[in-house]
């Protein structure tokens, strides 16, 4: 019986561990747009948003604009591939925003 073999046997949680994907924090810079959907290259449906920092081109203000991109605990999950959304929240034209996100391996 191999050690992984035993380890399963013994810590039935264990087995449980090595069944999961492993998780890739992941980061772009992206333009700002009109509140809705803006675009992020990588980013696919079920990964978990983690924040979304505004980086304002005139006056190089940082702003925390990830509370309007997750409303409520189930928004934390992307639902659409390539897309975040933050529909009722803030104009971020003209400005850049920085994504970081958790990205689970196939």
């Amino acid at each position: 019986m191999s050690f992984k073999e035993r380890l399963e046997r013994g810590f039935p949680v264990f087995k449980q561990m090595l069944s999961r994907r492993t998780p890739f924090i992941r980061q772009a810079i992206v333009s700002g747009g009109a509140a809705g959907n803006i675009a992020v290259a990588g980013i696919k449906a079920g990964d978990q948003l983690v924040s979304v920092i505004e980086s304002a081109d005139s006056s190089a203000a940082i702003t925390d604009r990830t509370a309007q991109f997750v409303a409520n605990t189930d928004d934390w999950i992307v639902r659409e591939d390539g897309f975040i959304n933050n529909a009722g929240g803030s104009s971020t034209a003209n400005d850049d925003l920085l994504v970081t996100w958790i990205a689970w391996a196939e």
